[in-house]
């Protein structure tokens, strides 16, 4: 399953911050994860929570619209054609050109750790 794949890498991406990690080392401990999850990523937002979940780790997951950029001139929000198990096939609305350019909402990002201070 490569979104527990992703989900580890977000995990190990925060456990390796310089920042984060020196909280850690003083006891301090993640308590949230914050995501953006464009709607042209390959994972849907209800299997990333999923994963966060079995990982041991409360998510956010913030949706955000996809825009492209076709060479016909659209700018906007693409067609979503297909969504499966790892794969988007999206095209232009305006033209029906296939994968025009995504500007964004195609990735899956990592915005914020949230850590809580050791109650005392």
């Amino acid at each position: 399953m490569h979104e527990r794949n992703i989900v580890r890498g977000l995990i190990e991406s925060a456990l390796s911050d310089e920042k984060v990690s020196s909280l850690l080392d003083e006891g301090w401990k993640i308590v949230r994860f914050v995501v953006i999850n464009g709607s042209l990523s390959p994972v849907s937002s209800p299997d990333l929570e999923r994963v966060f979940k079995e990982e041991g780790y409360d998510v956010d997951v913030i949706e955000e619209e996809a825009v492209v950029n076709c060479e016909c001139g659209y700018n906007g929000p693409p067609k979503v054609v297909e969504r499966g198990h790892d794969f988007v096939v999206w095209t232009c609305p305006s033209c029906d050109r296939l994968y025009p350019r995504a500007v964004s909402g195609d990735r899956i990002v990592l915005a914020k750790v949230v850590v809580e201070r050791p109650k005392v």
